[in-house]
């Protein structure tokens, strides 16, 4: 990051330097293993998997790696084993991919957070993706973990309508939901967009994904979520197209 460059160490160390390598410092991180990424603000996030447990422990900087606190916001209170997570270059939105119940079978999902992890959105569940790494919010690639005698596979990520979401500018089309609070369907309206796509995405409260659609832009979008099979609650309605994004709030009655 400019000048500053980090390793770590199995003994869950920090070793920074900020003249590119000259002089280096040491900080303790307060896990006993684990990775870490930095986003261009200078924060970082190091976090530990317990490979047995399936348990993953995460700890914040904000000093570019000087000292280390817990974030206690992480995703289904930690209970995945991490495959990956990495900010993408040039922001301070984090990727992260985690692995439920098994290495072969899954869950596999994919979050993204935008306030350097206070709160994560779901937006993919089924793709195992490993060694994440993105240049930009339009390109990035990722390695899927190789089974005994299986095939090896990576993924080129060239930027569609799910760019909106790794990056931090507003969506450019007005959007509207109807009726909020609904007892029924949940009716998005976008007008005034582009002619390319938007994902549609429906999260809870705890940002986990419940609904997801790619639908074709136009000026006047009308698209009906059913949410009759909901229980009573805060919802996330987020909308996405290749240059920006957009969440909304509606509740269930």
């Amino acid at each position: 990051m400019g000048n500053t460059i980090w390793f770590g160490t199995n003994k869950g160390r920090v070793y920074r330097s900020v003249n590119s390598g000259t002089d280096w410092e040491a900080f303790e991180s307060g896990l006993p293993d684990g990775s870490f990424d930095f986003g261009s603000n200078m924060h970082g996030i190091f976090y530990y998997v317990d490979f047995l447990k399936f348990q993953t422990t995460m700890r914040i900087s904000k000093d570019g790696g000087a000292t280390w606190s817990d974030l206690n916001t992480i995703p289904e209170n930690g209970n995945f084993r991490m495959n990956s997570l990495e900010f993408v270059t040039g922001s301070n939105v984090i990727i992260m991919t985690t692995i439920n119940n098994s290495i072969t079978k899954g869950l596999f999902r994919t979050w993204i957070s935008k306030d350097d992890g206070v709160s994560w959105t779901q937006i993919d569940e089924g793709t195992n993706v490993l060694f994440m790494d993105f240049i930009n919010p339009t390109s990035g690639w990722g390695g899927q973990p190789q089974v005994l005698n299986g095939p090896s596979y990576l993924f080129k990520y060239t930027g569609n309508a799910l760019t909106g979401f790794l990056d931090v500018h507003p969506l450019e089309a007005e959007v509207s939901i109807f009726p909020n609070p609904t007892s029924h369907a949940i009716n998005l309206n976008i007008e005034g967009g582009t002619a390319g796509e938007y994902q549609i995405l429906l999260n809870d409260n705890q940002g986990k994904l419940l609904y997801k659609k790619l639908i074709k832009g136009s000026d006047h979008i009308n698209h009906p979520i059913a949410a009759d099979h909901l229980p009573s609650g805060l919802y996330t309605v987020n909308i996405s197209d290749a240059k920006g994004s957009k969440a909304i709030k509606v509740v269930k009655l």
